[in-house]
């Protein structure tokens, strides 16, 4: 999540014109929407006894 939100404080500052703009505003998308999911998938795993190791983890191991 922070590097989404440093790509879009990057993007914003140094990509120039409606391509930065647009740029920033869809790096804070993800990383409102990554923040979201992790915030869900956090409070959905606090009933469990499982250890939690974010929701980026939990995607690659379904993945891989």
């Amino acid at each position: 999540m922070g590097i989404g939100f440093v790509g879009a404080v990057v993007s914003g500052l140094f990509v120039e014109g409606d391509i930065g703009v647009i740029s920033m505003v869809a790096f804070i998308n993800f990383t409102a929407g990554l923040w979201i999911s992790q915030s869900i998938h956090s409070l959905g795993n606090a009933a469990t006894d499982d250890e939690y190791n974010g929701v980026l983890m939990e995607v690659l191991n379904r993945v891989s």
